[in-house]
Formats: C-alpha cells, sequence, structure tokens
C-alpha cells in the first residue's frame, strides 16, 4: 500500500517514486486492507502535526505528498506514524517497502 508519493508524481524532491507497508502479518486481504488503512490515518495526523493541514494532501497514486525533501524524513514520518499507535508491530505485523 502507497502511504508516500515521491518523485515525478509528487512534486517534493523526494527521489523516490513510492514510499510503502506491507501488512505481511495479516492473514486475510480484508485484514491487509484495515492494517494499511489505520497505518495511513495514523500517519495522516503525523503529517498534519509536523507540517500543518495544508501538507495532507494525496499525490497522483494515493500517497501522502508532504513537503520533505530527503528520504530519511520520509521514513521517519513512516516509523512516527507509529505502527505501534494503530497498534501494530513494524517487522512483524508490517514491513516497508518502496
Amino acid at each position: 500500500m502507497n502511504i508516500i508519493n515521491g518523485g515525478k508524481h509528487a512534486g517534493t524532491g523526494l527521489k523516490i517514486q513510492e514510499f510503502m507497508i506491507i501488512p505481511a502479518g495479516a492473514k486475510s486481504f480484508s485484514s491487509s486492507l484495515r492494517i494499511g488503512t489505520e497505518i495511513y490515518h495514523a500517519l495522516k495526523e503525523v503529517i498534519q502535526s509536523k507540517h500543518g493541514r495544508q501538507s495532507i494532501n494525496v499525490g497522483d497514486e494515493g500517497g501522502f505528498a508532504p513537503p520533505i525533501k530527503r528520504t530519511n524524513e520520509a521514513i521517519e514520518l513512516m516509523n512516527s506514524s507509529d505502527f505501534l499507535e494503530a497498534g501494530y508491530s513494524p517487522g512483524s505485523d508490517v514491513f516497508l517497502g518502496s
């Protein structure tokens, strides 16, 4: 699931096109979708609190396009979107992808 857009489709300066999460710990498609949706909404809150309401715009492919330029900033946002806040463990329930 694409949660942060970069590259040419976002216009933010991020070199990676898509930052994704993989809810590989889910037992069904519906569980995967629920996990992805809950994390996506947790990320929205993190981006809004860090960068303001104008920063929760969505890019061409459905991920957020916050005003960040470095890959590590995107990864920090993804980690701070707190899989834990959404109730999931990174590396067990959910993995990062690009």
